[in-house]
């Protein structure tokens, strides 16, 4: 019998590992003897920095550790529902998962089928047959529970996006369709790698309450998270791993309360960001300018979305402005005009006063060496094939300084120590490192030109504590050193509190608020601003 029946009072934990160690041909040993116990209604969290080795357990937990590299996986015990999971085969893998664990990756766009409708992925766990639990749901049932799963994670309008295509999609948008496709069968067991990262922080709220909701309800989960705040609402014990190994692990309140090892303070205290950028130079003159922008997007059968609508903006030399809002907002879509990556419907895009989105491509080439993109999703942004090397290479073909661009490779590692990656990582595919490792490599790829406006889209969404508040402390250098002009979109107010002057807050792709993030996050004006600042996790 499968579901969480099967592991109701007496039963045998939902989960048990024992003594697991995960090794690749070219990085060695991931995981080093990691022991791990989940019960019906109990949510263990796994914390660590980046490169711990958090993602690779998430993987092994659901027969997926070998994806992509050929990974020898050994342990002691591992067994699913009582199950001898070593045993089993890909065919027995593929029967469970969906049915008897679900999965959520912290990399949407690369889970999901992107010529399928979201629909289509998510009621694909529906359409298998359980064991002696009768044929799969009728199709009509599937329909409504497809919605209503769409609908639990915090999608705005289900109809309409079960019949988009991932591609048409936000990141966070993406982030809780895949949510939903991993919990609409309700398997017994659900693991979640980071599945907040991309999340405003209502939806995030929600999606944290959600995975309570399933907790309390008898489902086993195993929350693998950066963020020490969503660890501390929902999670019963946290296991903390540090370079494959666990160092520690107990309840959520003495571990994050009274931790007993060096590396779980350091963790602690890295998650209180500071408050405010500091001392940094008064802003100059504008360098970058929207005025009155707006964008229509076309929605599948008829009809249209207004993504930005009327929007202006500026952003003086050496200010950073925060753009925050609830995922769909219009943020990321409104960095894109500013980059000139989209052209608007309506208004235009001024750079150093002189037009910008109203030039060609060809115009504007020579000039994008001065601006550049931090994308939400790294991985998507590079050629898979190509080393760190050759990635950082090809940008600082754009470098200022002569010796930059004769002397690529020491200024590749050079690069790569700005943001805190060793140089071994150059002769590594983006594909072989942890999601932080690849965010850290994009900023400093947009780094490379040394530009004077960077737009930042959720630049730290995939980074531990530690190397989020450094890379933020890098950032904040970067304003006091250089004088570059930044617009820094984030779903995470605290990330905007750490690093700029002024915030602008979006809905409906509208800015309904601005102003100095003291001001504004001190004493909101507006219902969005403060339901953000209300649902925001700490």
């Amino acid at each position: 019998m499968t579901g969480a029946a099967a592991a109701g009072p007496g039963a045998g934990p939902v989960l048990e590992v024992a003594g697991l160690r995960v090794a690749f041909p070219r990085g060695g040993e991931v995981l080093h003897g990691v022991d791990l116990r989940v019960a019906a209604g109990e949510c263990v969290a796994v914390v660590g920095g980046s490169g711990a080795g958090k993602s690779v357990l998430a993987r092994t937990l659901v027969g997926l550790a070998g994806e992509g590299a050929r990974a020898d996986v050994r342990a002691d015990r591992l067994a699913l529902l009582g199950r001898d999971a070593l045993r089993f085969s890909g065919r027995d893998w593929r029967a469970a998962r969906g049915r008897d664990v679900g999965l959520v990756l912290q990399d949407a766009l690369g889970s999901l089928d992107p010529l399928r409708t979201v629909g289509a992925e998510v009621g694909e766990a529906l359409a298998v047959r359980r064991p002696g639990a009768g044929p799969a749901a009728p199709r009509v049932d599937r329909a409504e529970r497809v919605l209503a799963a769409l609908d639990e994670a915090g999608l705005p309008d289900p109809a309409v996006r079960a019949r988009q295509r991932p591609g048409e999609l936000s990141g966070g948008m993406r982030q809780r369709a895949l949510i939903a496709s991993a919990v609409v069968a309700r398997p017994p067991l659900l693991v979640a790698d980071e599945p907040t990262t991309a999340l405003d922080a209502t939806v995030a709220a929600r999606v944290l309450d959600l995975l309570a909701g399933l907790r309390d309800s008898g489902t086993a989960v195993v929350l693998v998270t950066h963020d020490l705040g969503a660890v501390a609402r929902v999670a019963d014990r946290v296991l903390v791993l540090q370079d494959g190994r666990v160092v520690e692990e107990g309840p959520t309140a003495a571990v994050l309360g009274a931790p007993r090892e060096a590396y779980t303070r350091e963790l602690v205290a890295a998650a209180r960001l500071g408050d405010g950028p500091g001392d940094v130079a008064a802003p100059g003159a504008a360098v970058l300018e929207g005025r009155g922008l707006r964008r229509v997007f076309p929605l599948p059968g008829g009809g249209s979305l207004t993504a930005v609508d009327g929007v202006d903006v500026a952003v003086r030399a050496g200010e950073a402005v925060g753009l925050v809002g609830e995922s769909g907002s219009g943020k990321t879509t409104l960095a894109r005009l500013l980059l000139a990556a989209d052209a608007p419907d309506a208004g235009e895009v001024l750079l150093d006063g002189r037009p910008w989105s109203a030039l060609p491509e060809r115009d504007r080439r020579a000039l994008r060496s001065g601006i550049r993109l931090v994308p939400q999703d790294p991985l998507g942004t590079v050629d898979p094939r190509l080393t760190v090397r050759a990635v950082l290479r090809a940008a600082l073909a754009t470098a200022p300084h002569p010796s930059a661009r004769r002397d690529r490779d020491a200024a590749a590692a050079a690069l790569l120590a700005r943001v805190h990656l060793p140089a071994e990582v150059l002769d590594r595919r983006p594909r072989t490192l942890s999601g932080g490792q690849r965010q850290r490599v994009a900023i400093a790829r947009a780094l490379a030109s040394e530009p004077r406006v960077l737009l930042l889209d959720e630049p730290v969404s995939a980074l531990d504590v530690q190397v989020q508040a450094a890379v933020l402390d890098l950032l904040v250098e970067l304003r006091r050193d250089t004088g570059v002009a930044m617009v820094l979109v984030s779903h995470d107010l605290g990330v905007v509190r750490r690093v700029c002057d002024r915030v602008l807050v979006m809905s409906g792709g509208r800015v309904v608020e601005q102003g100095p993030v003291p001001e504004v996050f001190g004493a909101p004006a507006h219902p969005v601003t403060r339901d953000l600042l209300a649902a925001r996790v700490v």
